[in-house]
């Protein structure tokens, strides 16, 4: 094993440079640098590495101890390794770890993991309606459970084309009207076919995003007439 190795790979390219507990990188014991990683102008360098048998990251983190050779390659770092002398101890490579389950990101590691997107909420169910003074309304009706750390979105769409400034999130409530004046300022054609579509994501207490949004959810389509100023004198 006395040979030139580069680390490649999602969790990162570096032996970790602090005490790594036991049972890490798929290993009892293992092995991480003492000491700091070189710049590409120190050339090749001897630096030690600890052997750990830590349990909590403080306690029994250098057991043993050797020399490694570390070269600076300008944006990545080869190490020239020993054999460990026994089965159950091995190098290290990366800062990053696995993401926790029920997370996840882009490579399956950290720093940027996120929860699941929520379950497929049911669809919602869009309702026309016209009032006593002859304004239209429509509402988007959901069925949801609320919880404290999920908020919906609702998004309204007219003839397929995504009306965003009319989103809302509803973090509490089971439905979201959209009105007659909204429907003119917006929508502009007199016949239109209206749908929304709902979504669900996990928040933090702050209202910070903590996971990407469920499937969306799309309303049964209703077709309708936005009646004119005209109409109304």
């Amino acid at each position: 094993m006395d040979y030139w190795y580069r680390f490649t790979g999602a969790g990162g390219g570096e032996i970790p440079t602090e005490c790594v507990k036991t049972g890490r990188c798929g290993v009892l014991k293992p092995i991480w640098l003492f000491g700091n990683h070189p710049s590409p102008q120190e050339g090749i360098v001897t630096r030690k590495v600890c052997t750990s048998e830590s349990t909590d990251g403080d306690d029994n983190c250098c057991t043993d101890t050797r020399t490694i050779n570390i070269k600076n390659c300008n944006g990545y770092y080869v190490y020239k390794l020993f054999q460990p002398p026994n089965c159950n101890e091995g190098f290290c490579a990366g800062k990053e770890v696995p993401c926790s389950q029920g997370k996840h990101s882009s490579n399956g590691y950290t720093p940027n993991c996120m929860h699941n997107p929520p379950a497929n909420s049911l669809s919602p169910t869009l309702e026309f309606i016209q009032t006593s003074l002859g304004d239209i309304e429509f509402i988007c009706r959901f069925n949801v459970q609320h919880y404290n750390n999920m908020s919906y979105t609702v998004k309204w769409y007219a003839e397929g084309d995504n009306k965003n400034s009319f989103a809302f999130s509803a973090v509490h409530g089971n439905s979201v009207t959209l009105g007659t004046q909204q429907l003119r300022n917006v929508f502009g054609s007199s016949s239109t076919t209206i749908t929304c579509t709902l979504a669900a994501e996990y928040i933090n207490t702050d209202g910070t995003v903590m996971s990407e949004p469920s499937v969306v959810s799309k309303s049964n389509a209703v077709a309708m007439n936005v009646p004119s100023n005209d109409s109304e004198k």
